[in-house]
């Protein structure tokens, strides 16, 4: 039985356009897709580490395991320290929550901890050549 709309096309009020939920089928790759959680996890930890081992051969009768370790681009090594961190705890807060500092306060703070810095931004210094 179809769901009734109005005019315009749109549910009405407690009707829906799928009123059994989501398929068996959803539910099953659901599930078969949280079965690989714990190897998943594994994997993005060794990538987060920086090497993958690879094996290229399984040991047989007689046969030790064929085994190489490359090391993984940096890229791969961030993309999957931030998935891990991500799914652990959670994603940053998008704003940063400034605490606001009176400028003379922030200037003597910089002095103190950068001279250098300082040194140049009073004219104290010359700039380094590149």
């Amino acid at each position: 039985m179809a769901a009734k709309r109005d005019e315009a096309g749109r549910f009405l009020p407690g009707e829906s356009g799928n009123p059994s939920g989501r398929s068996p089928v959803f539910r099953r790759v659901v599930e078969l897709a949280r079965a690989y959680t714990g190897e998943a996890i594994d994997k993005l930890a060794a990538l987060a580490r920086g090497t993958e081992t690879i094996v290229e051969a399984p040991a047989t009768e007689g046969s030790p395991e064929v085994v190489r370790v490359e090391r993984v681009p940096y890229a791969v090594q961030h993309a999957a320290a931030k998935t891990l961190i991500e799914f652990g705890w959670g994603r940053a807060p998008e704003t940063l929550g400034l605490v606001e500092t009176p400028d003379e306060e922030l200037a003597a703070e910089i002095r103190r901890r950068h001279p250098d810095i300082a040194a140049l931004a009073e004219g104290r210094a010359e700039e380094p050549e590149s």
